[in-house]
């Protein structure tokens, strides 16, 4: 039998209220239509972020679009795809974000044209970035005398909020030696972190291949999937793969899963079972083997509600945990981010809008769905983005939170 959660459950939420707020105001905007055939508001991405302003959502339907630059306003960019392979655009920069400003990104597919740049940079955000249902690749190397590294998939630098979701990040490969010019290069890393503070969910993050070679000595090590130069990373649900090393890398360190490089600050915190894997100390590989896999799985708790909805139509949430977990939503148009190791997660609410919705107990196969109906907008109010997350009582009466979510909520006529 569950515990009853009266008290435990109902205290948090009373603490969860008064630091928050209890009603905060959604900041209801403009939705901007992006297709390439003329049949929306903007045939370019960039340009629709360049009308938009903090709080509006971009629909943006499949094609492909060029680099898109977001500098100092939250918007919600979501595709209108099945899957993030049919929206592709080149390198994306998130800069200069305010404090409570939020930037969410749904269902796209992200590529750099160059090694030289990420095909994501996050930098200098005061505010949060939240990326679901992505797919972020780092460029392979191109063959050269002296190639250099293949590209990054990922940078996220001075960053106070990031949330990769649902995701897949992978860097690029290196490029084989071709004897007796062209030299073997280097796998790009998955995602750089530096100064910053991530929650990777339910998300796959992967260094590039190494460049291989006919020779013994001649090939090159992989990318590392995850590096760590101070901040603070969460797991949960996740899944990080040193890359490969490429034939003839005979005296090569390999790559990591993890690997920590020394800087002030930095933490890293996995909800997974204990003693399954070392840390170490700063400097030092986590994942040594190359191309080793590490599972972050155990007690992951995943919550995921469609984007966009369509106001007044049908929408599906969908909670992913454990047997018995009794679950509750709540609900923000802002960001926040507090480490909750003890609960399983971060906590990346700000002001609250709603909750605590109460969703019931969760069945035997650990699987909640809900059909519900989205709610209609105020006169007037085109759309909204919102983030929204759970907070669980397990069946021993202990509290956990679940991955944060994003969802968009436009008229029928978008």
């Amino acid at each position: 039998m569950r515990k009853n959660c009266a008290s435990p459950c109902g205290i948090l939420v009373r603490l969860v209220l008064l630091a928050f707020g209890a009603t905060v105001p959604v900041a209801a905007q403009n939705v901007f239509v992006v297709d390439t055939s003329g049949g929306g508001d903007f045939t370019g991405l960039q340009d629709a972020v360049n009308a938009a302003v903090t709080g509006d959502v971009i629909l943006v339907h499949s094609t492909s679009y060029g680099d898109v630059v977001i500098d100092g306003k939250g918007v919600a960019v979501v595709g209108l795809a099945l899957n993030p392979h049919q929206i592709y655009f080149g390198g994306l920069i998130v800069r200069n974000l305010p404090t409570q400003a939020v930037v969410t990104l749904r269902l796209l597919s992200m590529e750099s044209s160059s090694v030289f740049v990420p095909a994501v940079d996050l930098h200098d955000n005061a505010g949060a970035v939240f990326m679901e249902s992505c797919l972020v690749m780092g460029v392979d190397s191109r063959g050269d005398l002296n190639p250099p590294p293949a590209g990054l998939a990922m940078l996220v630098n001075n960053c106070a909020s990031v949330a990769l979701v649902d995701s897949v990040i992978v860097g690029g490969d290196g490029h084989p030696q071709i004897l007796p010019y062209i030299l073997a290069s280097t796998g790009g890393p998955g995602l750089r972190i530096i100064d910053s503070e991530v929650s990777v969910e339910l998300t796959e993050v992967s260094g590039g291949k190494g460049g291989g070679s006919n020779t013994m000595y001649g090939g090159e090590p992989g990318g590392h999937a995850i590096e760590l130069t101070g901040g603070f990373v969460h797991f949960a649900g996740a899944t990080v793969t040193g890359g490969a090393n490429g034939a003839g890398c005979t005296l090569c360190d390999g790559s990591d899963g993890l690997h920590v490089f020394a800087g002030a600050g930095q933490g890293v915190h996995s909800d997974f079972a204990a003693g399954s894997m070392d840390y170490g100390p700063p400097g030092q590989a986590i994942d040594a083997p190359p191309g080793a896999v590490i599972n972050l799985l155990d007690q992951a708790r995943i919550f995921l509600v469609d984007s966009p909805l369509w106001s007044l139509h049908e929408g599906t949430l969908t909670y992913f945990g454990e047997p018995q977990d009794l679950v509750s939503v709540f609900i923000s148009g802002s960001s926040g981010f507090v480490p909750l190791p003890s609960m399983g997660g971060v906590w990346q609410l700000g002001p609250l809008a709603a909750g605590p919705l109460p969703l019931g107990v969760v069945d035997g196969t650990g699987k909640f769905v809900l059909t519900f109906r989205a709610p209609a907008l105020p006169p007037g109010v085109e759309g909204m983005a919102l983030v929204a997350q759970c907070l669980v009582q397990t069946e021993d009466g202990e509290l956990r939170v679940s991955s944060p979510t994003t969802t968009a909520i436009v008229l029928e006529a978008f």
